[in-house]
């Protein structure tokens, strides 16, 4: 699995860290904030979605659902961020990668960068 990384405040918490999913698990704004550019771009998601390590988005392509995974951190006063696009396991097991996980992130990649933020995929 590939993960998109950066350092970026400009998704830091407007509410204070006892009103997040975890103590110090980010990502509402950055999930919100992808959600709204990605469908800018043609890619429509849900509304973001909260999970114990951060929060998501879902993508349907035909009958294959996808989730776009955005968790971050405050880090002595920086702000780092995960993008990661996983499918949802079917009776525990997790389906193999398809081509769409790579277009996802690419895409995700494509609007940061536009939004002037460096990413590095890893």
């Amino acid at each position: 699995m590939r993960i998109a990384t950066f350092i970026s405040d400009q998704f830091r918490p407007y509410l204070p860290d006892r009103c997040q999913v975890n103590p110090n698990v980010l990502g509402f704004e950055l999930a919100a904030w992808l959600s709204r550019a990605l469908a800018g771009d043609g890619v429509v998601t849900s509304y973001p979605s909260e999970e114990d390590w951060g929060w998501y988005l879902e993508f349907v392509d035909e009958d294959d659902e996808y989730l776009i995974c955005c968790s971050g951190a405050e880090d002595d006063g920086k702000y780092e961020w995960r993008v990661f696009v996983d499918r949802p396991r079917k009776l525990f097991r997790r389906p193999p990668e398809t081509p769409m996980e790579e277009e996802l992130l690419e895409s995700v990649a494509q609007v940061l960068r536009s939004g002037s933020i460096a990413v590095a995929i890893e």
